[in-house]
């Protein structure tokens, strides 16, 4: 992956059950932690 550059205020509000939901799906707390659950080799 490489960085982008993303317009400032170009953000929407997000969806924290969408959210959850994603992360599960994809697997990203095998290597991330959110809120003290989840792996430890990726930052939150």
């Amino acid at each position: 992956m490489s960085p982008t550059k993303v317009p400032v205020g170009s953000f929407e509000l997000g969806d924290p059950v969408k959210g959850k939901k994603l992360s599960e799906e994809k697997g990203c707390l095998h290597c991330h932690s959110i809120g003290g659950e989840g792996g430890t080799l990726g930052p939150d």
